[in-house]
């Protein structure tokens, strides 16, 4: 069972980071949400997490043997 836990914190932060990616508006404090820098670095932060969780995943596969 643990072995898993990489994998699925890898997938939660990628479904995060597509959420940011897609709509960084609602991923921005409600005061910022006109900001356009406040919205694009979300954006970037987004795309970080994507890349950062599929690491994860990888990682994960890895250490649970299953490639």
């Amino acid at each position: 069972m643990y072995d898993y836990i990489l994998l699925f914190t890898g997938a939660v932060i990628v479904i995060t980071g597509i959420v940011s990616t897609v709509n960084p508006k609602l991923c921005t404090k409600k005061a910022l949400r006109d900001n356009a820098t406040a919205v694009a670095k979300i954006k970037k932060l987004g795309v970080l997490y994507i890349i950062l969780g599929i690491i994860m995943v990888i990682l994960g596969l890895f250490t649970a043997k299953i490639i």
